[in-house]
């Protein structure tokens, strides 16, 4: 058995040789201000869900999820309740955000899973 994990092994670091270099990560954590530039880069955002997303993307870079209701959005940003709930479903819909569960009837959103090439 240990001759057979050993051919293994080997084959492996055979492998592993011929593959290119893995580049270092890069990967700087998210703040809210880049977290923003990137949604306005990307979308045509109303002065409405402009509101909402400086509201949310702070707790998101920081704490990697938010936890609001739409009464509690509309309240901090001076939006009607109408305005605050299509501009929540705006960012759900372009994957600015997700909904990742409920606590207390409160909706907890969170950043989308990232994509992998």
């Amino acid at each position: 058995m240990s001759t057979a994990m050993s051919r293994m092994a080997n084959s492996l670091e055979e492998i592993a040789h011929w593959l290119p270099p893995r580049p270092p990560a890069t990967s700087t954590p998210a703040t809210g201000e880049r977290l923003l530039a990137d949604w306005r880069a990307r979308l045509t955002i109303t002065d409405d869900v402009w509101a909402v997303a400086v509201l949310l993307a702070p707790g998101l870079a920081e704490q990697g999820e938010v936890r609001y209701g739409v009464e509690d959005i509309a309240a901090r940003t001076g939006l009607p309740t109408a305005r605050v709930h299509d501009s929540l479903r705006f960012l759900l819909k372009r994957q600015c955000i997700r909904q990742i569960g409920s606590a207390h009837n409160t909706p907890v959103y969170g950043l989308p899973r990232q994509r992998h090439a």
